[in-house]
């Protein structure tokens, strides 16, 4: 039987191996290596990058507080398995001292006094038991048990050996420049495989040295072996990115990123007024505006600049509109009462503007609502708007929601306006945002009703009297207007007056009673005059103009 020489990519360690076997298990580190001709050839070539990729992140791992992580799709590179712990001796010790034989033989032995028999027997299970548990931890190990690591070994070695190279497909140096909260077009990199129908993409993971700074991530594959990726910029500053085979054993070159923020442009930033700015709880200040002082002007967007306050649960600041130029707009917005600071800052947090001093005053609350009238009485479909006064004066809110207590009998818009509907009695009430209110007596009465007036004179004759004409109506010695609350037995007087307009006015008038009935009420009515008007000189005189002058009232 002939041993060959073998290095154990994994730590490195030498050892003999009969290539016949096909693999061995390193006792070192207790990897499993795979034998043959092609894959001891790949292993020797990269024994020796292999040993230095693990002796390198077995140190970043104890500078780092053992804390070694890499990202590709939120898998963790594992690092190889720690050598597990022989359990033989515990299994030996456990069997040889099995206390059941001697419970049986005790429990048997009859002339053993009981607390004694009893004793040996708790002694011998406290012993048993501590055996056992002891021999439990002794076999757990950090990488999951001594399958599983077995188990990872050969999956890593078989990643290994089909994995030839990764190179980054780029044009110029490695370098790439990102922006704070940006990202790069997609490029790929290319992995070199012995089996391409044995690879996948999960094979592959891309790393950032410093993910507080920019990451990596995988977007999609082509041809499976082209694995695309872009770059995302986090905060300024700069670090490495790199791809690798999922056991590290294979690593690509790296590429530098360097993340720029928006405050390399802003040189700085400064509030067009830092007075003291007082907003009510609920309120908007007035517009205000930023001036920004840029290297390039062209690189520059609202997007740049974030506004802050130091308490927003107190007031907030916030944009208010797109910046043209080098100004931006913001608005100031009350949330509590207190005092807080506000700012703007460059997105990436380099550039600062000074301070703004926000207050936010207790609010001034309604204290009383109050109406100049007492209770209302209106007629079936009267309507009437009504205003509710505030005390104080300088409340914060003024405004009042109106309700009606039966809507069927009247109803009340936000506006305060009061439409009788049916006969009745209702509670009208206002209120205030904090709860202040105050109510009065609606009452409709059904023995009237709202009704619209309409007056109409047409005149009736072919007389050639008069070019120009006024005309004066009224109803119970009021002019006439479009509306009248009228009840039944309501007695109504018209008097109308129309009036030639010449040198020597021609004057004619009539006059009628009228009283309201019940169905006149429900139906509507009208009501006929004749009123003559006169020639009192010239041609046509002793000639008269006719007038039929007709009042229409009609049910709303």
């Amino acid at each position: 039987m002939k041993l060959i020489d073998l290095t154990c990519p994994h730590c490195s360690a030498q050892m003999k191996a009969n290539p016949e076997q096909g693999q061995v298990i390193c006792e070192h580190c207790g990897a499993t290596i795979l034998i043959d001709d092609e894959v001891q050839h790949i292993q020797y070539d990269n024994a020796e990058e292999a040993g230095y990729n693990f002796a390198k992140g077995r140190q970043r791992a104890q500078s780092e507080r053992g804390q070694y992580t890499t990202q590709q799709n939120n898998r963790a590179v594992q690092q190889p398995p720690k050598k597990k712990r022989k359990t033989w001796l515990w299994v030996l010790g456990w069997l040889c001292i099995f206390p059941l034989p001697l419970t049986i033989l005790l429990l048997r032995k009859k002339d053993m006094k009981p607390a004694i028999k009893y004793g040996i027997l708790a002694a011998a299970w406290i012993v048993y038991l501590i055996i056992a548990f002891s021999g439990k931890s002794g076999n757990t190990d950090t990488s999951g048990g001594a399958n599983t690591s077995s188990y990872r070994s050969v999956a890593n070695t078989e990643t290994n050996t089909n994995i030839k190279s990764i190179s980054f497909v780029k044009i110029g140096d490695l370098e790439q420049t990102v922006k704070i909260g940006g990202s790069t077009s997609e490029s790929y990199v290319d992995v070199k495989v012995k089996d391409k129908n044995a690879f996948s993409p999960s094979d592959v993971i891309f790393v950032s040295e410093n993910p507080e700074i920019a990451t990596i991530e995988y977007t999609k594959d082509a041809l499976t072996t082209c694995l695309y990726y872009k770059i995302n910029g986090i905060s300024a500053g700069e670090t490495y990115v790199y791809a690798s085979s999922a056991d590290g054993s294979v690593v690509s070159e790296k590429m530098k990123v360097i993340v720029e923020g928006s405050g390399k442009n802003i040189t700085s930033m400064a509030f067009a007024d830092t007075s003291e700015v007082t907003v009510k709880v609920g309120q908007d200040s007035n517009i205000g505006k930023l001036n920004v002082t840029l290297d390039n002007s062209w690189d520059f967007s609202a997007d740049d600049v974030v506004f802050v306050s130091e308490n927003p649960e107190i007031a907030t600041i916030t944009r208010e509109k797109s910046s043209y130029g080098k100004t931006v707009y913001y608005q100031i917005h009350g949330i509590a009462p207190g005092s807080t600071n506000v700012y703007a800052q460059s997105n990436d947090g380099l550039v600062s503007s000074d301070k703004i001093s926000v207050v936010v005053p207790d609010p001034i609350n309604v204290e009383a609502i109050s109406f100049d009238f007492e209770d209302i009485t209106l007629a079936i479909g009267e309507s009437r708007t009504v205003t509710a006064v505030i005390t104080p004066d300088d409340a914060d809110s003024k405004e009042v929601k109106w309700s009606s207590g039966d809507s069927s009998v009247a109803t009340v818009d936000q506006d305060g306006k009061l439409v009788a509907v049916a006969g009745g009695t209702t509670v009208i009430t206002a209120e205030a945002s904090n709860g202040v209110s105050t109510s009065f007596n609606l009452t409709v009465d059904e023995s009237k009703r709202l009704m619209s007036l309409r007056v109409s004179h047409p005149r009736d004759d072919d007389n050639n009297i008069g070019d120009e004409w006024s005309y004066y109506n009224e109803i119970n010695g009021e002019s006439t207007r479009n509306e009248y609350a009228i009840a039944v037995g309501d007695t109504l007087t018209f008097y109308s007056k129309y009036t030639e307009s010449d040198d020597n006015p021609d004057v004619g008038d009539a006059k009628k009673s009228y009283t309201v009935t019940e169905a006149d009420l429900q139906n509507g009515f009208t009501v006929t005059m004749d009123v003559y008007v006169k020639e009192n000189g010239g041609k046509n005189s002793g000639k008269a103009a006719h007038f039929v002058v007709t009042y229409t009232f009609s049910v709303k």
